[in-house]
């Protein structure tokens, strides 16, 4: 048997919300192998999470190798998605809304039918869900018998974090956690870290690769996504940070979702966008601009041969290896030919592929505190994408750690390509350009 998941007409996209970690639209593939049916025609219509829905389903997940993808400018409606995914009239199908999530077992599939599921065993005055296995020529009209188990409808981000705050907390059986749990209430999936000065109180979850710096406190109720960075002194309650954001040092947010943009109130569903990154601001790298990828591959052309040649000649006469340190070192030391200028090429090859900005650093997520890289007390660890052409020697010379973050956060800030070039000729250097109490030197 084969089912679809629908879009609902004036709810599109409710399977990128997120349910403990995972989207909805994963926890129902979940289900849905669980009941033994692999064979999933989804349809995804026209919204801001689309293509990251595609995505997925087209990745090399194993839960998604037999979905099929029926995208649409809008929702069709279930009958006409069963028509464009090939079902003979009398072919019965499950179908299930794109905002359901179901935890019941359900009957044999015998023909069309209904099931009601009761409401999961929390929150206030939940109505029951009806999961229905059809077809095309005839539809459900009874509500069916009551089978165990729960389903909710999750239409908003409001609910969304209900659900997850229960499923951490232990009240919504049948949601796996990808995560380790590694004290009562506390799950850390893989590749997250907190400060041994931060403090978590349960029920709290920070995706993969979440960072959580010193003397930030979350909880309770709090799921923190993939790749997110809460800083210094953050205090987070009853909040849900979206995947790739940045909270900003000693932030104070209460009952609400959180992304790149803005935060989106738990209580009342109201939006208020927030253009600081300072505040707020986005931990993924989109790579270079176009132009400075089309100049690094001019240059890489006019020094590659060279830098070839002088590499070869110091591999014959045992002085040099090839290897270059990347993305954790900002002088290229270690395996670099010595010659300043040629040990650009490297590196150069590195911003062609989009690997790292020109000139340095253009992303937020290159000031996450980089704990695998090794550094002395007191420092400031490199970011973890400096460009080819390093910018920190002339940002904040001889000053101290947090000197130096509050300077890149001003770079990044006022990042241009004029002031690259004034910071490349020194003009910028001990200057008043400099934010206040940032100067650099002694």
């Amino acid at each position: 048997m084969r089912a679809l998941i629908y879009e609902l007409a004036d709810q599109p996209g409710r399977g990128a919300l997120e349910i403990a970690g995972l989207c909805l639209l994963v926890r129902q593939l979940e289900w849905l192998r669980d009941m033994g049916i692999e064979d999933v025609v989804v349809e995804v219509a026209t919204d801001p999470s689309a293509s990251e829905r595609a995505a997925l389903l087209l990745g090399p997940d194993p839960l998604t190798a037999k979905a099929r993808v029926v995208p649409t400018a809008q929702p069709i409606g279930l009958e006409a998605l069963a028509a464009r995914a090939g079902l003979a009239e009398d072919e019965p199908f499950l179908a299930l809304p794109a905002n359901l999530l179901v935890r019941a077992q359900l009957p044999a599939f015998e023909g069309p039918t209904a099931h009601t599921v009761a409401p999961p065993p929390f929150g206030g005055d939940i109505p029951a869900a009806r999961v229905v296995v059809r077809t095309r020529a005839h539809d459900v009209a009874d509500e069916g018998a009551l089978v165990p188990g729960w389903a909710l409808a999750v239409n908003d981000v409001s609910t969304a974090h209900m659900l997850s705050c229960a499923v951490l907390g232990g009240q919504a059986d049948g949601v796996l956690i990808h995560a380790a749990e590694v004290r009562p209430g506390i799950w850390l999936a893989r590749g997250a870290r907190v400060a041994e000065e931060a403090t978590l109180v349960p029920p709290v979850l920070l995706g993969p690769e979440a960072r959580v710096f010193a003397k930030a406190r979350l909880g309770p109720n709090v799921v923190v996504g993939k790749r997110a960075l809460v800083e210094r002194e953050v205090v987070l309650s009853e909040v849900h940070v979206a995947p790739t954001t940045l909270v900003g040092e000693a932030s104070r947010i209460r009952q609400a979702h959180v992304d790149a943009h803005g935060l989106t109130s738990l209580a009342d569903g109201s939006r208020t966008e927030i253009d600081d990154p300072l505040l707020l601001s986005s931990t993924s790298y989109r790579g270079p601009a176009p132009l400075a990828r089309l100049l690094a591959a001019l240059l890489w052309l006019a020094l590659g041969g060279l830098w070839l040649l002088v590499a070869l000649c110091a591999r014959l006469v045992g002085r040099r290896a090839l290897r270059t340190l990347r993305f954790r070192n900002t002088t290229l030391h270690m395996g670099a030919l010595g010659i300043a200028l040629l040990d650009l090429v490297p590196a150069l090859w590195d911003v062609v592929r989009g690997r790292r900005d020109l000139v340095g650093v253009a992303a937020e997520s290159a000031l996450e505190d980089a704990a695998r890289a090794p550094r002395q007390e007191g420092t400031f660890a490199p970011p973890l994408r400096p460009g080819a052409i390093d910018v920190a020697p002339v940002l904040a010379p001889g000053a101290s750690a947090a000197t130096l973050r509050s300077m890149w956060r001003w770079y990044l800030e006022n990042k241009s390509a004029t002031l690259d070039r004034q910071l490349l000729a020194g003009r910028v250097r001990g200057g008043s350009a400099l934010p206040p109490g940032a100067q650099s030197g002694p």
